[in-house]
């Protein structure tokens, strides 16, 4: 599936998954006290990058492992962005901001005009306000706003009431989506009734699904509920398959496997 320079974060993943045959997202999570002997967090990252890409629709780095290191952090983040640049993997920085417009648009500067990312996560909290800044400011990234997460009190919030929240966050992306294509929502793997009741309120929308393996999230709950073609979030279960010098052909074989265990599951649709 060829895409033209310059075509949209979704249409780059949609092309990956159509030629890798993969829905998989590797998310970038490096926990310090979890890296093989003698890697650091950086050369950790690029290492795992480059072994999974061929089974990567997408990464996905998440800023608060590598804000927490402080500048080597942060250069560490400048570097795996341009990485995945490099492989031709779009990114996707998980870090889940959410602000009034102007502070919003600064965000979004850092995301996109600083560290080069492809697309966003979002938190939806402070209504439209806080969205239509990120996904005006850069029309070709891709934003994902937080709906239904996997976290075990999510629901606390999300699911309360006769109204709950993940619906009406779902109601309102699909209205934004007809004017903002770019735009498109998280929703947990954890709650496969949850992922069917937000398909049939907001049809057709990219989704990014966090939650299988440690968290609890059942594949073949999720390709039978999700989106045809969501992004299937991985980290732990991927980062952390070997911790030997081979870690990352651990990481790629356990991709791999991954990968045909969901695809197994996909239904015709």
């Amino acid at each position: 599936m060829l895409v033209q320079a310059g075509a949209g974060t979704w249409a780059r993943i949609r092309a990956r998954q159509e030629d890798l045959g993969t829905r998989l997202c590797i998310g970038l999570d490096p926990v310090g006290d979890r890296l093989p002997a003698g890697t650091n967090l950086l050369e950790f990252c690029l290492r795992i990058m480059e072994a999974t890409a061929p089974f990567a629709c997408a990464f996905k780095p998440n800023a608060a492992f590598f804000e927490a290191e402080g500048v080597a952090g942060w250069t560490a983040l400048l570097k795996v962005v341009g990485f995945a640049r490099e492989l031709g993997v779009p990114a996707i920085l998980d870090a889940k901001r959410g602000d009034i417009g102007h502070t919003a648009r600064q965000y979004a500067r850092a995301a996109f005009d600083v560290l080069g990312a492809d697309g966003l996560t979002i938190n939806p909290y402070l209504g439209r306000e806080a969205m239509i800044p990120f996904l005006e400011y850069n029309e070709s990234a891709l934003i994902f706003v937080l709906c239904a997460t996997s976290n075990p009190f999510a629901e606390e919030v999300q699911a309360a009431g006769t109204d709950p929240l993940f619906l009406r966050v779902a109601t309102i992306v699909k209205d934004l989506s007809a004017s903002h294509p770019n735009v498109g929502l998280v929703v947990g793997a954890t709650r496969p009734e949850t992922m069917s009741a937000i398909r049939e309120a907001a049809p057709g929308l990219p989704w990014l699904v966090p939650g299988i393996g440690p968290q609890g999230g059942d594949l073949a709950a999720v390709a039978a509920a999700a989106e045809p073609h969501s992004m299937v979030n991985t980290s732990r279960q991927v980062l952390y398959a070997g911790t030997g010098p081979r870690f990352d052909m651990a990481a790629a074989q356990a991709a791999r496997e991954l990968r045909d265990a969901y695809n197994a599951h996909l239904p015709d649709r």
